[in-house]
């Protein structure tokens, strides 16, 4: 019986491979007509996430991968995903992807060099072509090739069939992370901070930049409200020095040292930034030796940045061993999801684990959001994020206002409001010749506002802010009632108290420094 079954089963093995190429092969050749889709570049953690996000979305999606033994493959067939086997950075491959019918290109492999390369030869095929302009989107980690992509030709060259935008979800982790401890806030009262980092990759180094960057805008902002005070000669303004003391502690920590101080010298005034090179993983971690931890104020707040959700766990519990449970731990895992669940007890507590937060930022970035949007999800998430500030300094609270809550936390209304905010700034400045220059690796200077384009600028924002209000159903009335849907400011700008026209000039004041959050600057429009 074996003499008769073996051929058979060989038959049957070969004819299961001869139908899946001939399947695979009739897919490929459909290709060449389809049109509108997304090209998906990379299948890593982010790419594979996109791709879901996408498809849950109605999204058509092509892969373009290289690695043949890539876990990710299995999930793109069962989400009926046409993947093609290639490097992005060859004009066959992305030609097989039909990328001149194409609506999008995302470029998110793990290689930022890589990723420009397969933007640079996109541009050259299809810079050229008919109908609506292909948008693509390069996932950079580098800020310095940031600057150098978002400065040069390819990026603001409106006359051709392209457009070019750049991501970093690090980036966007790094603001989720500083969400959860009030950081910010205690750097705007003038009182001195203290951090540690643990762990410096990408997503470390991200932290960091944000810190620095953060504080450098706090300074300057600082520095303008004591100027303009000095000018109306007030005296309730004072420069008080705010100090950031961070620390970074990682395993190569020295040899990463002088390129960050090197990278970052623009943002260290008013910074104490100190290095410790040790491994998490040591029995004497955070031990006496250890004095620039323990000498000095408390720290705020531990960041653990690792890329190993299981190094993170254990980074996590030597530092609630060695520093208690009142400081706050933020943990970055990769989902919320397996380690980050044990961090997720609810009122009962977590025992051993208490004091520790994780954050699954490949969760709460907002993927999807971040490479579709583009400039403005980040530009809309830091118009929502000084709103946020602003109303909590003001007393309110996320009970009586509901949009008083993280960016991840927002519905989807409160979202967009925030992104037509952030897509009007660019006109209204416009309107006064000003432009936005994108700016994540200059240093921090702040646009300064003539008394006319402050006038003017605080009444089109008031008209546009009105109209919206009234489009949502929204009225006048002596006394603000959000249920009822009741403001007091929903009046005319001619008809405003002096008071609430200041309130609008300082709402504009304030513009530079959240534009300079999202990495971008203020500048005449005729400047070079």
């Amino acid at each position: 019986m074996a003499r008769f079954l073996a051929p058979l089963v060989a038959a049957y093995a070969i004819i299961g491979t001869l139908v899946s190429l001939f399947t695979l092969q009739i897919r490929h050749w459909f290709l060449r007509f389809r049109r509108g889709h997304t090209i998906v570049c990379g299948l890593g953690r982010k790419g594979s996430r996109l791709v879901e996000e996408l498809r849950q979305a109605g999204e058509r999606v092509i892969v373009i991968e290289p690695d043949a033994d890539n876990p990710h493959l299995t999930r793109c067939r069962d989400l009926k995903v046409t993947v093609i086997p290639g490097h992005s950075n060859d004009d066959w491959t992305l030609s097989r992807a039909n990328l001149r019918k194409a609506s999008r290109l995302i470029a998110t492999t793990g290689s930022d060099s890589v990723n420009i390369d397969t933007v640079v030869r996109a541009h050259a095929i299809c810079g050229n072509r008919e109908g609506d302009p292909i948008r693509c989107v390069a996932h950079l980690t580098d800020p310095a090739l940031q600057q150098m992509l978002k400065s040069h030709n390819l990026f603001g060259d409106r006359t051709d069939r392209f457009e070019l935008e750049l991501v970093n979800v690090y980036e966007v982790g790094a603001r989720v992370m500083l969400e959860r401890v009030p950081i910010a806030a205690k750097l705007n009262a003038g009182s001195p901070v203290r951090v540690c980092v643990i762990g410096f990759g990408h997503f470390g180094e991200g932290l960091l930049r944000r810190l620095l960057r953060d504080h450098a805008i706090d300074r300057a902002e600082r520095l303008d409200a004591v100027t303009a005070a000095t000018a109306t000669q007030q005296s309730d303004v004072s420069m008080t020095e705010p100090i950031l003391d961070l620390i970074v502690i990682d395993y190569h920590s020295s040899a990463k040292e002088p390129s960050v101080r090197q990278r970052y010298a623009d943002y260290l005034d008013g910074v104490s930034l100190r290095f410790v090179e040790q491994d998490i993983r040591a029995t004497d971690f955070g031990g006496p030796d250890h004095a620039v931890i323990h000498d000095g104020p408390p720290v705020d707040a531990f960041f653990v940045c690792f890329d190993d959700d299981s190094l993170g766990t254990l980074a996590a519990l030597r530092i609630r061993e060695r520093f208690g449970n009142t400081v706050p731990i933020i943990v970055r895992m990769s989902e919320h999801a397996g380690f980050a669940r044990l961090m997720d007890c609810g009122p009962k507590g977590c025992g051993v684990l208490s004091g520790i937060h994780a954050i699954g930022f490949m969760d709460i970035a907002c993927i999807r959001d971040l490479f579709l949007g583009g400039d403005i999800e980040l530009l809309g998430r830091a118009f929502h994020e000084a709103y946020l500030a602003e109303r909590l300094a003001a007393g309110e609270s996320p009970e009586a206002n509901p949009s008083l809550v993280p960016w991840h936390g927002l519905d989807e209304l409160m979202r967009q409001s925030s992104r037509d905010r952030a897509a009007d700034s660019r006109d209204q400045l416009a309107q006064v010749g000003l432009v936005l220059d994108p700016s994540p690796d200059r240093p921090i200077v702040l646009y300064r506002f003539s008394a006319e384009h402050l006038d003017y600028l605080a009444k089109i924002e008031h008209d546009r802010w009105l109209a919206a209000k009234r489009a949502d159903g929204w009225t006048y009335g002596p006394v603000r009632d959000n249920e009822k849907k009741i403001n007091p400011m929903l009046r005319e700008w001619a008809d405003l108290t002096d008071a609430d026209k200041a309130f609008n000039r300082a709402t504009v004041r304030r513009l530079p420094g959240i534009l300079a959050r999202a990495d971008f600057a203020i500048r005449a429009a005729t400047a070079n």
